[in-house]
């Protein structure tokens, strides 16, 4: 096919998770938040 390149040679990939979609939380913004009283947890798995 024109336009497609096939990977040679490639190793699996790892199982799809929550942790491949979402970021961890910075402590920065948790302390952010916290300062301004709100609380900020951080992303689970992370």
């Amino acid at each position: 096919m024109v336009g497609y390149w096939v990977v040679e040679n490639a190793s699996n990939r790892l199982d799809f998770n929550d942790r491949v979609y979402l970021s961890p939380v910075g402590l920065q913004q948790i302390n952010e938040y916290k300062e301004r009283g709100y609380t900020l947890t951080q992303t689970t798995g992370w």
